[in-house]
């Protein structure tokens, strides 16, 4: 027996040197100067038009400081949150809603 199979892979795409006023802006930006589509068009792939999270440093917070998480809510809007696997608690060494992904 033969099968296709779709993988729904989450991959990071950085955006360096966003210029914004806050984070929620900078996010906006990145993803309006991003064309996820022609990044990842190609014969077997294609991009699902999905973002489960959102990560934004600010330049110059060597320490990640002011490093935060963003996830969608239900209703589409941006919220602050901690690391995607953290929603229901994490252990002390995993990322958190102050660290870089690994």
């Amino acid at each position: 027996m033969k099968y296709d199979v779709h993988l729904y892979a989450v991959v990071r795409v950085k955006v360096c040197g966003v210029e914004a006023a806050s984070q929620l802006e900078a996010i906006e930006e990145a993803e309006n100067e991003t064309d996820l589509m022609r990044r990842f068009e190609g014969r077997d792939q294609e991009y699902s038009e999905e973002i489960s999270h959102y990560l934004v440093d600010e330049a110059g917070d060597e320490e990640h400081l002011k490093t935060r998480w963003y996830h969608q809510d239900t209703q589409g809007n941006l919220v602050e949150g901690s690391h995607p696997e953290c929603q229901a608690g994490c252990p002390a060494n995993h990322p958190s809603s102050t660290s870089s992904p690994p």
